[in-house]
């Protein structure tokens, strides 16, 4: 199977999603609303610097920045997102061979953005207010609250340093060979890699798993098992991995979860096509669906099922 075929065999096998992804109303309307204050927001910093008001253009800056990733956060959770493939999926080469890597998302920055910009913003209203400087209709309206906003302030920036000096970041690698997950960890100054390789021949099969997250929102992440018939080395495996099962965090990675979930499973039973990832235009595989026919699968027109079944 070419390249070209193992497409149009993907593209068949996309229309029944592990993860059906629907369009969540509440979350979009909070998205049009912080939208909007992502575009009104830099008028009043403008005007701030007309009247060179320092503070409130420090705190005007650091709300709109909120405000944007806000928007693009909660667009995400109401269904809108991996629009197109992801530019950041590129053809690698490295000790194992040529392949495709999948890095993750950058899926800290909306956490990071939200608890530096409320820090800043809380410590420099309180600045305006022991410097008697003017923060603008944010400004502290005695010492209590005052000390309020810095002390909150000072929690959100040591959340900030204990988020950006302890996080993981996690790449999958595709390759005609086999998978390789790679994991580096970081914890403030020091740095540990954990790498993980599954031969092709290994793979039993992919199991579709969520991490079901509780809240106002409950969240569903997707979450990929690659099942191994040898056991897996103890010094390559994760937390959550099994002896036999290495845990990919599809939610994490910039491919959209069902293609990615498609592709594994088309490449495993497919030698030919395993072939095709060293090609300058493997990254094809993994081009999602149109947004409209994932929101309303319904709407689309399959595919004729003949032209879809791997060879």
């Amino acid at each position: 199977m070419g390249l070209t075929d193992g497409m149009k065999a993907m593209e068949f096998a996309k229309r029944v999603p592990a993860w059906p992804q629907r369009l969540r109303w509440f979350p979009l309307a909070g998205a049009v609303v912080t939208g909007g204050m992502t575009l009104v927001m830099p008028v009043a910093v403008v005007r701030s610097l007309a009247g060179n008001e320092l503070a409130t253009i420090f705190a005007g800056v650091a709300m709109t920045l909120l405000a944007a990733f806000a928007t693009v956060g909660l667009a995400g959770v109401a269904g809108v997102r991996h629009l197109r493939l992801s530019k950041r999926i590129v053809v690698c080469q490295d000790d194992v061979g040529a392949g495709i890597a999948i890095p993750s998302r950058h899926h800290l920055a909306p956490l990071l953005v939200a608890l530096g910009a409320t820090a800043v913003v809380g410590l420099v209203v309180a600045a305006g207010w022991f410097l008697g400087v003017d923060a603008g209709p944010l400004a502290a309206e005695d010492r209590g609250q005052a000390h309020l906003l810095t002390g909150g302030g000072i929690a959100l920036s040591v959340l900030f340093v204990a988020f950006l000096g302890f996080h993981s970041v996690k790449e999958v690698r595709l390759y005609p060979g086999g998978v390789r997950r790679m994991v580096t960890l970081r914890r403030l100054w020091s740095t540990r890699t954990v790498e993980t390789f599954v031969s092709w021949d290994d793979v039993v099969e992919f199991e579709a798993d969520e991490q079901v997250v509780r809240g106002a929102l409950e969240g569903r992440n997707p979450i990929i098992w690659l099942v191994s018939g040898p056991a897996l080395p103890e010094s390559s495996r994760l937390q959550f991995d099994k002896p036999d099962r290495m845990r990919l965090d599809a939610h994490l990675l910039v491919a959209e979860p069902n293609t990615l979930l498609t592709v594994l499973s088309v490449l495993r039973e497919s030698a030919p096509l395993r072939r095709s990832l060293a090609d300058p235009g493997a990254t094809a595989l993994l081009t999602p669906p149109p947004l409209r026919s994932r929101l309303w699968p319904q709407q689309s027109r399959p595919l004729a099922p003949e032209r879809a079944e791997p060879q």
